[in-house]
């Protein structure tokens, strides 16, 4: 999901990283311990 109230949100989800949505993944032990420490930062 990507919020529309931020200024081009779309294209920091689509060009960046980091993007600005939200990450959905089947199972939580799918993203490295790495991952969701950036997540969290």
């Amino acid at each position: 999901m990507i919020s529309y109230h931020l200024e081009d949100s779309l294209l920091t989800e689509v060009f960046t990283n980091e993007g600005s949505g939200t990450l959905i993944v089947p199972d939580k032990g799918a993203v490295s311990r790495a991952g969701l420490e950036e997540l969290h930062t």
